[in-house]
Parts: structure tokens; C-alpha cells; sequence
């Protein structure tokens, strides 16, 4: 906006300003000079799926707020995107600080009269999948049936801006792009047809896998499966064909359900619905009968007989040479 001149910004919706101007139009706050939002940035949490929120409040309220947790030295991260055209911040801790940020959020409303708190929401009790919009517990971090990360409800896109961004004509992404975004110092082989399919997965593991692969130091390539629907978002893993064998240990050795985190083994030792220990072994929830595991695409590993990867999804003919496959 001002490429050639100093600017200040506002801390809460990064509005853009003439150095002579004091305070946001917007939200009324004082602007500051970017290298301040840079150190605040630092000083604050990152975004993550883990993180609870404890209250969702007009601006001031929330500041303060956060300047509490900040004195009882409980690390925070303010959601923004609503300051602008609401006027709201949401802040959020992590889940071993959320009983004691929601203490000091109590504390503060019951001691600053001044601020009107019939205003201040109430956070999300839930979590929801973007993909099928099923409901679960802000401790779950990733949905049973899709097996991706859980937003929470503001953060899934509404029908009608959906419906908005086709009436104005814009182009909205493919379910799956023409080439896996998977960014890795050795992932980006050449495609050549000497390469050889060891694995089909789907998208949202290739990312650990490229990890390892960089890792082991092999050459490596992602591509949308050739005979999948799009809509499915399965990928292919392709090598050369001298590594061919050490990048199916690899896969073998990150497993797709062969979880490191801590949190996450805890997280997936119980039931997601209803928080019931599932059995060694179970594949459905013996009290809610939830079918259990990463998701639909995390299923026991068949190999292709045909062309000889790894199928690690739940289909009926080969992802990468379309043969069909016996049932595991």
C-alpha cells in the first residue's frame, strides 16, 4: 500500500496507515511500527489444531486478557480474522494452560465492569471436520472417518461462500492438484516412465513420508494416482528402480497408523466419540459402535500384483495400473 513510504499497522487487523496516523479506523487501537507486530509474533503462540480457545471477546476485553495471561506467564495465541468486520479476538492456550487461562478469564470478567460482557462468547466446545462435519471433542485432534485435521466451527467454510466465490466467477482450487505439494530437498525427481510405484496413500500422509525419505536420502516423486477419482485424494510414491526396495522399508517402517507422537498414540488408544479405551485390535467402538482408525484411506497394506506398490487405501482395483486386487 505504502511501498515507498514507513507505515504503521494495526496490531489487531493489519491495517495499513500514513506514520502520522494514530489509531486504527477500524478497531480504535493504537498502531504500532511493524517491527513491533514482528516481536509480538514471537512472542505469541503459533496457530495449531492442538491449541484451546478460552474466550472469544470484543477487542479491548481480549487485550486485557491476554496481558493477564501474559502476567501469570501462560503462553498465548489471538485469532484476528474477525477484528475488521466484528470487532472480535479470540484467544487461545494450550491444552495443559486452557484450566488455568479460563480461570483468569473468569476472574476477569467478574472484576472489569466496565467492559460489557454479555458481549464476550463462549468458546467452541467442539471440533469439527472439515471434509464430513463430523462433531467431536477439543482433546481429538483428527476426524475417525477422513483422518485429517479437525478445525474448529468457525474456521469450515459456509455453504454460501462457496456459493459466492462461483457467482463472482472466480475459480476455486481442484480437489487435487496436478502435482502433490509436498516440498523436500530430494523429493523432486524427474517424471520418466523408468520410475516404479512402491506405495498408494493417501495425499495427507506424504508429507511424513517425503520427511523420511529425504532422510534416507532417496530421490523421490509424488503424483496424483492415474486411476483414482480426484475427489478420493489418493497419491502415488514413485523412485528409481535401485531404490526401489529402501523406500518400501521406509514405508513399511512409518506404517500408516504406526503413530510416534505420544499425544497422538494416547489420542488414538480411545474411542474419539465417546472416550471409551479401545480394545487392542478393534476396528469399532464396543459402546458407540464408531468404526475406528486413521480414516477410510488407512487400512491394512495389500500389495498390487501387477505392478507390485503398496496399497495402503481402501479401493478395489490398483490406484497407479488399475489391476484389480483381492480383498485384504
Amino acid at each position: 500500500m505504502f511501498d515507498q513510504d514507513p507505515v504503521k499497522l494495526c496490531p489487531e487487523c493489519a491495517g495499513e496507515y500514513r506514520p502520522d496516523i494514530e489509531r486504527c479506523a477500524d478497531c480504535g487501537v493504537p498502531l504500532v511500527h511493524p517491527e513491533e507486530i514482528a516481536a509480538r509474533d514471537a512472542r505469541e503462540l503459533p496457530r495449531s489444531p492442538g491449541l484451546i480457545a478460552v474466550r472469544t471477546a470484543p477487542i479491548e476485553p481480549a487485550r486485557a486478557l491476554a496481558a493477564d495471561l501474559d502476567r501469570e506467564r501462560i503462553r498465548y495465541y489471538v485469532d484476528r480474522r474477525r477484528a475488521r468486520e466484528e470487532g472480535l479476538l479470540t484467544v487461545y492456550v494450550q491444552r495443559q494452560d486452557a484450566a488455568a487461562a479460563k480461570a483468569v478469564a473468569a476472574a476477569r470478567e467478574q472484576r472489569e465492569a466496565p467492559f460489557d460482557t454479555d458481549a464476550w462468547e463462549e468458546a467452541p466446545s467442539y471440533k469439527v471436520c472439515p471434509e464430513c462435519l463430523g462433531e467431536y471433542r477439543l482433546d481429538i485432534e483428527r476426524c475417525a472417518d477422513c483422518g485429517i485435521v479437525l478445525v474448529f466451527p468457525e474456521d469450515v467454510p459456509s455453504v454460501e461462500d462457496e456459493d459466492e466465490e462461483e457467482e463472482d466467477g472466480e475459480a476455486s482450487e481442484p480437489d487435487f492438484p496436478d502435482e502433490l505439494p509436498v516440498v523436500g530437498p530430494l523429493h523432486a525427481l524427474p517424471a520418466s516412465d523408468d520410475l516404479v510405484c512402491v506405495c498408494c496413500r493417501l495425499q495427507q500422509y506424504f508429507p511424513k513420508l517425503s520427511l523420511a525419505l529425504d532422510e534416507a536420502g532417496i530421490p523421490h516423486r509424488f503424483e496424483p494416482a492415474p486411476f483414482a477419482p480426484p475427489k478420493d485424494r489418493v497419491g502415488c510414491l514413485y523412485v528409481q528402480p535401485a531404490d526401489a526396495d529402501a523406500a518400501a522399508a521406509v514405508d513399511a517402517g512409518l506404517g500408516s497408523v504406526n503413530i510416534e507422537d505420544p499425544d497422538l498414540r494416547a489420542e488414538l488408544a480411545v474411542c474419539p466419540a465417546c472416550g471409551t479405551p479401545r480394545a487392542p485390535g478393534a476396528t469399532v467402538c464396543g459402546t458407540c459402535e464408531l468404526q475406528l482408525g486413521f480414516g477410510p484411506g488407512f487400512v491394512a497394506d495389500r500389495i498390487c500384483a501387477r505392478c507390485g506398490a503398496v496399497i495402503g487405501v481402501a479401493v478395489t482395483r490398483c490406484p497407479n495400473c488399475a489391476a484389480a486386487l483381492r480383498a485384504s
